[in-house]
C-alpha cells in the first residue's frame, strides 16, 4: 500500500478553493456559527442534509460529528448538543463542525476503507475509528 501525501501546490489549491468558499458565505473578519453554514448549504443543495442523535449527557471534547458522502450525497452525522453549542457561539464545537468541512475540501470520502485503513470499534462513550 503507498503512503498518500499531498504537494505544496495541490495544498495551496485546496486553501484557495476553501478559502473562496468561505468567502461566499462570509466577509473575512466575520465571525460565523458553522451550524447556520451546514444549515444554509442544506437549503441550497438537495444533496446536503444533517442526521442528528443524542447520546448520554457528555462533555464538549466528547461530543461525536462526523461526515459521510455515498453517491454525491453528503450527510453530517452530529449529536444535536453539538450543533446547540455551535449555534449558541461555542468556539471549539464550531471548530468541530469546521473541521468536518475540511473533510470534505479534502476528498476525504473519496478514499476507500483500503486506502484509509481505518477500523470501526466500540468504546465506552459510543463507536469510534481507530487509525492505522
Amino acid at each position: 500500500m503507498s503512503k498518500l501525501s499531498l504537494s505544496t501546490p495541490r495544498a495551496a489549491e485546496i486553501f484557495r478553493e476553501m478559502l473562496q468558499l468561505r468567502r461566499t458565505y462570509a466577509k473575512d473578519d466575520h465571525f460565523f456559527r458553522m451550524s447556520e453554514f451546514w444549515e444554509a448549504l442544506c437549503h441550497e443543495n438537495d444533496f446536503v442534509k444533517i442526521k442528528k442523535f443524542r447520546a448520554d449527557e457528555k462533555p464538549d471534547y466528547l461530543l461525536k460529528v462526523g461526515v459521510v458522502e455515498f453517491d454525491g450525497r453528503i450527510t453530517l452525522i452530529s449529536d444535536e448538543r453539538l450543533l446547540e453549542r455551535a449555534s449558541k457561539g461555542c468556539a471549539f464545537s464550531n471548530f468541530k463542525l469546521a473541521h468536518e468541512v475540511a473533510h470534505l475540501g479534502l476528498d476525504h470520502h473519496a478514499q476507500g476503507a483500503v486506502v484509509k485503513n481505518f477500523q470501526l470499534y466500540a468504546d465506552e462513550s459510543g463507536l469510534a475509528n481507530k487509525p492505522p
